[in-house]
């Protein structure tokens, strides 16, 4: 498939350049050639070793595009030849995308009293949690999640938005963060963006 709308000449990405790197660089598409399925990108402050993996995000419409390219060249000009992708994940821009997650998480009520569970989903703005206790529509609460042994986001200002019953505990509630720092939401989304890139790369070796 060749995706000459969503790709243009002096349209912006964002690049990042491996596995291991959170942090994403602004890039341009300097060149676009639809018949070799190729587009050159102005090379940015990142090390770009060829024939290895990117994750691009990219605005398009209402669309957030993500999706893997390979770095076919870096040329003298010190530009990246990357490839035209073959598939791409769309997600509107109004809605940050859910990635299902089970992990151990921990939620704090205003009057001290603290409810463990697991998490179902977690977004830039939301977390679906499966408690050991009951907790009320509107409650304000604090979360904490440990995405990771080395990325854990601390008591995070939530408001309760759905309960329901549960399936492995009692109860199922939608939290949304009722205020978050705006880099603690990079850094969930660049952590879904990591998910991403991971199972990706598994699913393209099944």
């Amino acid at each position: 498939m060749i995706f000459k709308e969503q790709f243009k000449i002096n349209d912006y990405l964002m690049i990042k350049p491996n596995l291991g790197d959170l942090n994403f660089f602004k890039s341009k598409i300097l060149d676009i050639d639809f018949e070799k399925s190729i587009f050159l990108i102005e090379k940015v402050s990142a090390v770009f070793i060829k024939n290895t993996d990117v994750t691009i995000q990219k605005d398009w419409n209402e669309f957030n595009l993500v999706f893997q390219a390979t770095i076919i060249e870096v040329n003298k000009e010190n530009k990246l030849v990357l490839n035209i992708p073959k598939q791409i994940n769309r997600i509107k821009k109004e809605e940050y995308y859910k990635l299902p997650l089970a992990i151990g998480v921990s939620v704090r009520k205003k009057n001290g009293d603290i409810l463990l569970g697991e998490s179902i989903n977690v977004s830039a703005n939301s977390i679906c949690v499966q408690l050991n206790k009951e907790l009320s529509y509107e409650d304000e609460v604090l979360v904490t999640i440990p995405f990771s042994k080395d990325f854990i986001l601390e008591n995070l200002e939530g408001v309760v938005k759905k309960v329901d019953k549960g399936d492995k505990l009692p109860y199922i509630c939608n939290i949304v963060y009722d205020y978050i720092e705006e880099d603690k939401r990079k850094q969930i989304i660049n952590h879904i963006f990591k998910v991403q890139e991971m199972l990706l790369k598994f699913s393209n070796k099944v």
